[in-house]
């Protein structure tokens, strides 16, 4: 967490390894939607959340992916996928993993 301001967890989501969670950050359930039983958010491996971000409901977001900031995500979204948008939706699909995308970029 490069910036821990202001980064809401609800007490029952899942994260998987090695994420990124910018500042403002919100992930929150839904009391009014349940998804296999859950009402809160699973984020997977590698993922990159932007500032501002709110992953919302009984979503998942799947591996490797990034989330723009401020986006508002109430849908699923796939593995391997860049969502940005309100509400988020999926703009570009990524070949390569978030940390291995960060590396490439430190070459610059």
């Amino acid at each position: 967490m490069p910036h821990p301001k202001c980064i809401y967890f609800h007490s029952q989501s899942a994260i998987g390894e090695n994420f990124t969670i910018s500042q403002g950050v919100t992930i929150g359930g839904n009391l009014y939607k349940t998804k296999n039983g859950r009402r809160s958010p699973i984020i997977g491996d590698n993922v990159l959340l932007g500032a501002g971000a709110k992953v919302l409901g009984p979503v998942e977001v799947g591996d490797n992916s990034i989330i723009g900031a401020n986006a508002v995500v109430v849908k699923d979204i796939p593995e391997n996928s860049v969502a940005a948008g309100v509400p988020a939706r999926v703009v570009k699909e990524v070949g390569i993993p978030y940390p291995e995308l960060m590396e490439k970029m430190r070459g610059f």
